[in-house]
């Protein structure tokens, strides 16, 4: 169901071009496919945790699912057998894609201890002291951590890693910088897994976002951005410049890809980025076929 204010964009695109989308972003996604069950941008062995987890997410709000969830299954216990999964983002990747498949069980707790095992005294998880140019928040590998062990419904210090979030959220909230996006929006995710509040007033953030997008000039930026705006109940007003973003990002052998640049490529991730935008525009309906 669209959130509540947002434009109508029936002009935009008819839905007959709305279904063939789907279906041309499906076939990317099940060509990214490999022969361990994963799948993998590059379309090559071994298939890759964090590539599975965006294909199974985005084929799922596509409506259909993967086309073997059972392979799905198996690329994952592999993984765990081999003891290869063994950070915050291989281990969420993992419980989340099978979360999704309906195939979560007890035996796949023990990924959840080992992330017990590493939650920092004040509350987070994986907390570097400095970010490498990689690194898109520093509250990254909590946000994988939480996600996890919520799924997994296991017990960690939640009281103390909602202080440290709402910190994190007020310092970076503070430089109104593009760079801090990717922050804000993994604080709101984490809080919003924790069900505690927003430590700064919906009036502050709003202008943030205001600020910010005015610099976004990637999938991701708009994916954030999207996501904050959906937790908070609002509309953007540059709904239409989302979806335009959006939609350039498309490539012409299907998927999605950073920019709408003729040199950027398709992956998974942006795919899962742009279906999941769609989704939160209100825009999903209009894809099932």
């Amino acid at each position: 169901m669209p959130i509540s204010g947002y434009l109508p964009v029936d002009n935009a695109i008819n839905h007959s071009e709305w279904g063939k989308l789907a279906e041309r972003t499906v076939r990317y996604l099940e060509s990214c496919r490999v022969a361990d069950g994963g799948y993998y941008f590059a379309r090559i062995t071994p298939g890759s945790p964090h590539d599975t987890f965006y294909a199974v997410a985005a084929l799922q709000l596509l409506g259909v699912g993967p086309v073997k969830p059972d392979g799905v299954v198996e690329f994952f216990q592999g993984l765990l057998r081999r003891e290869a999964l063994q950070t915050p983002a291989a281990v969420f990747f993992t419980v989340s894609s099978l979360a999704l498949l309906g195939r979560l069980d007890s035996k796949w707790s023990v990924l959840g201890k080992k992330l017990q095992r590493i939650q920092d005294p004040e509350g987070g998880f994986w907390i570097p002291k400095y970010l490498w140019v990689e690194a898109a928040s520093r509250l990254t590998n909590t946000y994988y951590a939480v996600g996890a062990l919520t799924r997994l419904n296991m017990p960690f210090r939640r009281e103390e890693c909602a202080r440290l979030v709402a910190r994190e959220l007020n310092s970076v909230l503070a430089t109104g910088e593009l760079d801090s996006l990717a922050t804000v929006y993994y604080g709101i995710e984490i809080l919003t897994l924790l069900e505690q509040p927003f430590p700064v007033e919906t009036d502050i953030i709003l202008p943030y976002l205001e600020n910010v997008s005015g610099e976004a000039g990637f999938l991701e930026h708009w994916y954030y951005v999207t996501a904050i705006y959906r937790h908070l109940g609002k509309t953007p007003r540059f709904f239409k410049k989302v979806v335009d973003f959006t939609l350039g990002c498309e490539r012409t052998r299907g998927g999605f890809a950073r920019s709408p640049s003729p040199c950027a490529i398709s992956t998974v991730i942006y795919t899962f980025y742009a279906v999941e935008i769609m989704q939160a525009l209100g825009l999903l309906k209009k894809i099932y076929w």
